[in-house]
């Protein structure tokens, strides 16, 4: 019997698809995560394994006045010290957000991926709480910067490379006590794909956070919105205002069948009454956040 495809993305190069500077330019679904790719990159123009913390710390002169040079728009309020955060408006929102995904307290001495970690947010927090933390991301250049410089000014070690979500090997990476993958799986076209690779890199725990589908019925049945993935949908306009959204059943079902052992719901959407009348009147299902822990066998306890 021939041995199955796996499915993959379009292999077209980075310059041929769309060249989306700033999140103002991008469908709605579309202003987090540009997720797929292959080209690697190294941060800051060095070799990834080199810490930020061998250079001497910024000033808030220094600081300030790279930040200008920026786009002002930062998807994430990243405490840069000195009083100076990039989204101060959105504080209370992301301090919810870290709460609802149940992130552990302290990660010393833990290994860590932050999956999509566009502006480094996430992987910042993560890094604060004791992990040794990488990030993989298919980041645009604007969104680049901004994580270098964050990186710099905070003089992170947070390691990094451009890659897809797809791509994931444990040849190229390793393994992971804890895989943070927020905001991502929904912009992807083989989804369940991306949890298989994922499962091989994960010797822990996944912490998974997508947009949860919301349909006036059958909420429980695991069914998923169709999605071409980000390439495609931004090329043709056709992402359904819910991009890949999932029922909170898909999601256990895909995470069990890509090989994790124990999946627990721990978040899904808010309102879900409200939403299930709004599907019924707008005749289309709704979306939120869900969030999911899924264990390996050796964390299932």
């Amino acid at each position: 019997m021939a041995a199955p495809i796996r499915p993959r993305v379009s292999s077209a190069p980075i310059s041929h698809r769309p060249n989306l500077k700033t999140n103002a330019d991008r469908p709605p679904f579309f202003r987090k995560k540009l997720a797929f790719g292959r080209e690697a990159l190294t941060l800051d123009g060095m070799n990834a394994s080199e810490p930020t913390a061998s250079r001497p710390p910024y000033t808030r002169e220094q600081i300030l006045g790279e930040l200008k040079t920026l786009l002002p728009e930062w998807h994430s309020p990243i405490d840069l010290g000195f009083g100076i955060n990039t989204a101060p408006r959105k504080q209370t929102r992301f301090a919810r957000r870290l709460k609802l995904l149940g992130i552990p307290a302290d990660l010393k001495g833990m290994r860590v991926l932050d999956m999509g970690t566009w502006d480094g947010f996430f992987a910042f927090e993560m890094e604060r709480r004791g992990a040794d933390v990488f990030v993989i991301d298919m980041w645009d250049d604007a969104a680049f910067q901004q994580f270098d410089f964050a990186r710099r000014a905070k003089q992170s070690r947070v390691q990094g490379e451009k890659m897809d979500a797809q791509d994931v090997t444990p040849e190229r990476l390793g393994q992971f006590d804890l895989i943070l993958c927020a905001g991502l799986l929904y912009h992807l076209r083989y989804p369940l794909a991306a949890l298989e690779a994922i499962r091989t890199i994960c010797k822990g725990r996944l912490i998974l956070e997508t947009v949860g589908m919301v349909p006036f019925v059958h909420g429980r049945f695991p069914m998923i919105a169709f999605f071409p993935g980000d390439d495609e949908a931004m090329r043709t306009g056709r992402y359904w205002g819910i991009s890949g959204a999932a029922t909170a059943a898909w999601v256990v079902e895909a995470l069990r069948s890509a090989g994790f052992s124990r999946c627990e719901v721990v978040h899904e959407p808010s309102a879900r009454l409200w939403k299930r009348l709004a599907a019924l009147v707008r005749n289309r299902p709704q979306g939120g956040r869900l969030i999911v822990h899924a264990f390996v066998e050796q964390d299932a306890r």
